[in-house]
């Protein structure tokens, strides 16, 4: 059964759903079910849960530190974006028909 000691958005659990649940209770000594008994023991089996715990972990530990530089070239990158679309696709033809419709009677 999988168990999350911790979900939050920076947790990473949140937008991962299901696809990030650790099982915390199964790395435990002595939590090896009764139909795997014989085919490892009960050290192998703890050991093989912590490195699924650790291979969940460790992507979204990544983004943890990711997330901020996702932030900031987000802003850095979609602000001239935005800039450049309000200029090039807003502002010039709107002030050029403007002008132009100022300018006909001339």
């Amino acid at each position: 059964q999988a168990n999350t000691v911790e979900e939050s958005a920076f947790g990473g659990v949140v937008w991962d759903g299901p696809k990030a649940s650790r099982f915390f209770t199964l790395a435990e000594p002595g939590k090896i079910p009764p139909e795997l008994r014989p085919y490892m023991t009960d050290k192998e089996f703890e050991k093989m849960m912590k490195d699924i715990n650790y291979s969940i972990q460790w992507g979204i530990t990544q983004r943890k530190y990711l997330c901020p530089i996702v932030i900031c070239l987000w802003i850095v990158l979609l602000g001239p974006i935005i800039l450049c679309a309000h200029i090039f696709c807003f502002h010039y033809p709107l002030a050029r028909a403007e002008i132009e419709r100022t300018l006909k009677p001339l």
